[in-house]
C-alpha cells in the first residue's frame, strides 16, 4: 500500500518470547500507555524493511540478528485517528501492515535510552490481551484483530 492522502502507511509488529508472552513498550511521553513498535513507511521502502529499521531505532534490536519472522498479517488494517490527531497529521488515520516476530533469546535486555529514537521508557513480556485492554480506544478494534490473530497461530 503506497501513502495516501487519506491514510498514512504504517508497519507495526508483535514481538512474543518462547512463552508466547508479548513485548509491551511503555511510551515515553504518555506514562501509563503500552504499544507494540509501529512506524510510518518511508518513501521506497516495503513494510517489512520498515519494522526492521523501526525495531531498530526503537528498541535496538536488529531484526536479522536477534528476531524471527514467523508471520505477516494478510491485509492491511486501519484505524481513523481522533479529530485533534487528524488536524497534527493532516491524515484521517493509519493503515497498517503487521507482522509477527519472535525473539531467538528471551534473556534479550533492551536499553530503551541507547537507540536512536527514544520513544519508550520501559519494557516487559506480558499476556496480549492485557496490551489490548490498555490501548487507546482508537487503536483498540486493531489490536483485538491482531490478538485473535495471533492466539489462533500460537493456538492459545
Amino acid at each position: 500500500m503506497a501513502e495516501s492522502d487519506v491514510f498514512r502507511a504504517n508497519a507495526a509488529a508483535v514481538i512474543i518470547n518462547s512463552r508466547g508472552q508479548v513485548l509491551a513498550l511503555e511510551r515515553d511521553d504518555i506514562p501509563g500507555a503500552w504499544q507494540f513498535p509501529q512506524g510510518g513507511v518511508e518513501k521506497g521502502e516495503n513494510p517489512l524493511d520498515t519494522i526492521s529499521r523501526e525495531i531498530c531505532e526503537e528498541i535496538g534490536v536488529k531484526v536479522e540478528k536477534d528476531l524471527l519472522l514467523l508471520a505477516e498479517y494478510p491485509v492491511w488494517l486501519a484505524y481513523e485517528y481522533p479529530e485533534h490527531i487528524q488536524k497534527k497529521y493532516d491524515k484521517r488515520g493509519q493503515a497498517q501492515k503487521w507482522f509477527l516476530f519472535q525473539v531467538k533469546n528471551d534473556n534479550i535486555t533492551l536499553n530503551l535510552r541507547d537507540v536512536k529514537t527514544v520513544e519508550f521508557m520501559s519494557w516487559k513480556w506480558t499476556d496480549i490481551d492485557e496490551v489490548v485492554g490498555q490501548m487507546v480506544d482508537f487503536k483498540r478494534p486493531v489490536y483485538q484483530i491482531i490478538a485473535r490473530w495471533i492466539k489462533a497461530l500460537l493456538n492459545q
